[in-house]
């Protein structure tokens, strides 16, 4: 049984890929929501499959199938993809990039396991149903262009048929060229010059268009999330920086100046504070004193009110005891005055007697 044929070099130096060439499918995630599928010859594996796109009405079918044409060897596998959401949710679940272009080396696993593992993860592909994270937003113009792109990616046909193009070099120079030349800002432009030289890279089937289109999307998306940061500042007036700078040097001196007036003027409410706080205690004392001398004299008023009182009942006492003293002593000098009167008549009665006996 012969090998499956190899690569064919254009003379360009781009690689096309012969009928028959075994593909895997390599799925690239953006953070907001940007989903390529790119379609790499893995030449060392037998199993071939590739994504085919049917529209329905208002939506689109997916299925996987034999990359190579019915009639000139295709095998009979079909898969049916059920939602397009399964086939972005890949993102999660298969990042695969091809590794040794020239074969497979000593010690990987053979072509029949990696077969056996291919046929596994188409399996398992047609089967998740994994749900795009809401929390992260999504940019309606990169979906849609997403949808495009993968709309444009699977309507690519196989190699042989397409003719010579230009070298990958050549095209991703080019498309540097008019990048330089194109206003990050313009997603649009950005967009649509994309899209053609991923038309491009998608039909040359090298090996380094998948790096150079994830660096691409890449360069978009930052480009749009700049956008979208420009966009949200276009309310607010717009400054030089210089300008800023000088403003944000003044805003910190007068704020400086004002800090080293509020220290000042703390340090002065915390010392007022202080001697408030002394001040308050000496009054309270003051308070305290002149309460108790308060109490003490009403208590001496009261005391005196008392003795005020008894001193007037004393003192008519006194009045009354002196008149009766006076009394008695007038009684009694009468009394002796008479004694002495009737002593003066004893005593003149025997001196006139004893002069009788003589």
């Amino acid at each position: 049984m012969s090998a499956p044929p190899g690569p064919k070099r254009t003379p360009t130096g781009g690689s096309t890929l012969a009928p028959g060439t075994p593909l895997m499918l390599k799925v690239v995630n953006f953070s907001h929501g940007v989903t390529i599928l790119l379609l790499n010859s893995v030449p060392a594996v037998r199993v071939c499959a590739d994504i085919y796109a049917r529209k329905e009405g208002d939506k689109i079918r997916f299925s996987f199938g034999c990359r190579i044409k019915k009639g000139f060897g295709a095998c009979s596998f079909s898969q049916e993809v059920d939602e397009e959401r399964s086939v972005f949710a890949l993102s999660q679940e298969m990042v695969t990039e091809v590794v040794n272009q020239g074969g497979i080396a000593s010690g990987d696993p053979t072509s029949e396991d990696l077969a056996m593992e291919d046929m596994a993860l188409l399996d398992h592909i047609s089967q998740i149903d994994i749900e795009t994270p809401g929390a992260i937003p999504r940019d309606p113009g990169i979906q849609n262009w997403q949808d495009e792109f993968l709309k444009l990616l699977l309507a690519v046909e196989d190699g042989p048929t397409q003719g010579d193009f230009p070298s990958f070099n050549a095209v991703k120079n080019k498309f540097i060229t008019i990048l330089d030349h194109i206003n990050p800002f313009n997603l649009e432009l950005l967009r649509s010059e994309a899209e053609k030289c991923f038309k491009i890279l998608c039909r040359l089937h090298t090996v380094d268009s998948g790096k150079f289109i994830y660096r691409v999307m890449h360069y978009i998306e930052c480009a749009s999330s700049l956008a979208n940061m420009e966009s949200s500042c276009v309310p607010y007036p717009s400054t030089p920086l210089q300008e800023l700078k000088d403003q944000c040097r003044v805003k910190q001196r007068g704020h400086e100046d004002i800090s080293q007036l509020y220290s000042q003027k703390i340090n002065a409410y915390n010392t007022s504070q202080g001697r408030l706080k002394v001040l308050l205690q000496d009054a309270a004392r003051f308070r305290d004193m002149l309460s108790q001398t308060e109490r003490e004299i009403a208590n001496c008023e009261v005391e005196s009110l008392e003795l005020e009182m008894c001193l007037k009942d004393i003192k008519q006492k006194v009045e009354w005891s002196k008149k009766s003293l006076e009394a008695m002593t007038r009684e009694v000098w009468e009394a002796e005055d008479r004694e002495r009167k009737r002593s003066a008549a004893k005593d003149a009665l025997e001196k006139a007697r004893s002069q009788l006996r003589h």
